[in-house]
């Protein structure tokens, strides 16, 4: 391996996170605050390293809680709340509207985002720290300035996508959505479970780039914090947001992801974007809810889980096996081990599943 602190990486389509093309007209030179980001990024990988719970199984690995939340494809109907709680931050609105692909290609940064967290979450050493490099290059190219007509703290002021502020209100929101997902449609986590969530939750934000000056203890202190936010005087949705979070909805025929939405959000972010919000309403949202998770719970297991969920499976497993040695094991060598992996489980050298091509 490389040294994992090293900002160097090498770029293949199967890596690529985000869309660079996007940003061409945009240089690192318009960010003056390049260099100590890197040092803080730096820092943060040195501190994520002894968190390493081996080169097959990343950062997180197979006994985490966040494998067995992130492998619930339900999670990811908590996207639309990420993105309405992110947009009420003028800077996050701003950065997104004018260095993302996010208003002309949805479905293309969906599946970049979701890629991105997969590679966290379920990828190996090198593929995480591959993930995290890339999104930290990335967002060395997002900076500006937040329009002085924002009635926020942040009006005027200059940002920069990788200010750990940013980045804190950005992972504070997802992994919330996620969580709260999770705990409506799965199960809700045991007391034990929520403690090494949140200790999870700091090895994903060292991977970000976010020091351990902003990481949190508990699940409590992250409902907390996103509660004063939205209490406080930084967040303000304008045009900008409204425009971003018009195109969301308008991109998905029909009410439902709106109403599902919508429910979901708490009251105080339903006010920030002047929400009207009703018993009748919340009645039509816990219907809707009630249905969502009667699917969700008589879904087979077996075909319920997320493809980067079984793929990081069957790489442990494959690579575990290739660990035997003079035949004293299941297999006589990785060959052999790769073959039975490939026939029982579909998935190559390379994780994909063969025989979907």
């Amino acid at each position: 391996m490389n040294d994992p602190c090293s900002l160097e990486v090498t770029l293949s389509d199967e890596h690529t996170v985000m869309n660079l093309t996007t940003l061409e007209n945009t240089t690192m030179q318009d960010n003056p605050f390049v260099a100590i980001d890197d040092l803080t990024f730096q820092e943060c990988l040195h501190d994520v390293a002894p968190r390493l719970v081996s080169e097959s199984e990343g950062y997180l690995g197979p006994d985490s809680i966040s494998w067995k939340i992130f492998r619930e494809p339900c999670v990811l109907l908590g996207g639309y709340r990420a993105v309405m709680l992110q947009m009420a931050h003028p800077a996050v609105a701003q950065g997104v509207e004018q260095s993302s692909s996010f208003r002309h290609d949805l479905i293309g940064r969906a599946k970049r985002t979701i890629q991105a967290m997969n590679g966290l979450v379920f990828g190996s050493q090198e593929m995480a720290l591959k993930t995290a490099k890339m999104m930290h290059k990335i967002h060395h190219r997002v900076n500006g300035v937040v329009p002085e007509h924002v009635e926020s703290t942040w009006a005027g002021k200059r940002f920069r996508a990788n200010d750990p502020n940013l980045l804190d209100w950005v992972g504070l929101t997802t992994l919330d959505s996620v969580l709260t997902l999770f705990e409506i449609l799965v199960r809700p986590l045991t007391a034990a479970e929520k403690e090494q969530f949140a200790y999870e939750a700091q090895t994903v934000a060292l991977l970000c780039g976010l020091p351990t000056s902003h990481h949190r203890n508990s699940v409590d202190s992250f409902r907390a914090d996103r509660d004063q936010m939205l209490r406080g005087n930084q967040l303000s949705v304008h045009e900008v947001a409204q425009g971003i979070v018009s195109d969301l909805f308008d991109f998905v025929p029909g009410s439902l992801d709106e109403r599902l939405t919508l429910g979901l959000l708490p009251p105080a972010a339903r006010e920030l974007y002047g929400i009207e919000w009703s018993d009748a309403r919340q009645a039509d949202f816990d219907r809707l809810m009630g249905k969502v998770s009667f699917l969700n719970k008589n879904f087979p297991k077996a075909l319920r889980y997320v493809p980067a969920y079984r793929q990081a499976k069957a790489r442990v497993s494959r690579d575990k096996a290739k660990m035997t040695k003079n035949g004293s094991g299941l297999f006589k060598n990785a060959k052999q081990a790769d073959n039975f992996y490939l026939r029982t489980f579909g998935f190559s050298e390379s994780g994909i599943d063969s025989r979907s091509r």
